[in-house]
């Protein structure tokens, strides 16, 4: 019976969570195809859509987790003091980048919206418009690469060499997925941006290429091992809301919703598998919880127009702020994840594949 146990393949921390998240894809892609069939619902209920995404899934509240990681878990800790950099100590890099991006956001922000003379050098389609674009994609890249790593770690729990030739395919796949909606998306704003007609043969033809490969990816799954053959088919099975990506705004909520639901059982288990004492793991979920509350609230303002109360120069600066968090949780995360690297494999690789 232990025996038993030991191969089982868990991809978060136990068989609950996978089969959670399983449900949850499920969910997702029903309601994607409601709304596909009523797309005036999300025009109606945006707002209420947005705040569910961000708190109730932990689209906003996951943000915070990975800069919580690096300054209480173990393992993390000596990842930072193992890591090579530029400026000789990765902690001054962190803070280094860090500060690059609150500049950027801000002046971004600030300069973007209210300096009339300067107005339409930052403004859409030019350069304020490509900060925006950029910040989209950087979020598509993020999501997409978290799905494709949390994926490749399930056959990395299971070193049956089988698996070898589908894991190069699986990479590959989600490459070109990855491109394909960076390319659309690109495409879908240049026409918001010049008022062009957004024609139904073009949406149709990339609507064809995103279900060409989200489907390729999730039959590849099937020539994976069998023991770990259903979960990723599970699992990945969220990829085939991508293609409606072209013609239902709702699938923005949904990509959001389940990479934030997605990082909350990541973080968990990595807390779960890290070397802290038991007591100390409850007492740092609990604090990170607590953080994520608080960021929650003080990203409030990013939903409603408080510029009256908050004064618009103020608000500005706050919501530079905000972007700037996000920005620098896309850098560390990438860094964090990275597995290329030896002191990733070493010290965070086991905190994931146990």
């Amino acid at each position: 019976m232990e025996a038993a146990k030991q191969n089982k393949t868990f991809i978060f921390s136990s068989e609950y969570e996978d089969y959670f998240i399983f449900a949850v894809n499920i969910f997702f892609i029903s309601f994607t195809l409601l709304f596909a069939y009523k797309p005036s619902l999300y025009v109606t209920e945006r707002t209420s859509l947005y705040l569910i995404r961000d708190y109730l899934f932990f689209n906003t509240l996951h943000v915070p987790m990975s800069l919580y990681l690096i300054l209480m878990v173990p393992e993390l800790k000596t990842w930072v003091r193992r890591k090579n950099s530029i400026l000789g100590n990765y902690k001054y890099e962190i803070a280094t980048v860090f500060f690059v991006f609150i500049i950027i956001s801000i002046f971004g922000h600030v300069v973007g919206q209210l300096n009339k003379p300067l107005r339409p050098i930052f403004s859409s389609p030019t350069l304020f418009f490509a900060g925006s674009l950029l910040f989209g994609l950087l979020n598509i890249y993020h999501g997409l690469g978290q799905n494709c790593g949390v994926s490749l770690t399930i056959q990395k729990t299971n070193l049956d060499p089988t698996n070898d030739k589908a894991e190069r395919r699986e990479r590959s796949l989600f490459r070109f997925l990855t491109w394909a909606v960076v390319l659309f998306s690109c495409a879908f704003q240049l026409q918001l941006a010049y008022d062009n007609p957004w024609t139904q043969p073009f949406a149709s033809f990339f609507s064809a290429v995103l279900a060409l490969f989200a489907i390729s990816i999730i039959l590849n799954a099937f020539t994976f091992a069998k023991n770990i053959r259903k979960k990723k088919v599970f699992f990945l099975s969220f990829l085939v809301v991508y293609p409606f990506i072209t013609f239902v705004p709702f699938v923005s909520f949904v990509i959001g919703a389940q990479h934030g639901i997605v990082y909350f059982f990541i973080t968990k288990k990595m807390v779960k598998n890290s070397s802290l004492e038991k007591t100390k793991k409850r007492k740092m979920l609990s604090w990170m919880a607590l953080t994520a509350l608080v960021w929650g609230i003080i990203c409030i303002p990013r939903y409603y127009e408080i510029s009256k109360y908050l004064g618009s120069y103020f608000l500005l600066i706050l919501l530079g702020f905000l972007t700037s968090v996000d920005l620098f949780h896309f850098w560390l995360d990438r860094n964090i994840f990275r597995m290329r690297h030896k002191e990733n494999r070493e010290l965070i690789a086991p905190l994931l594949l146990k």
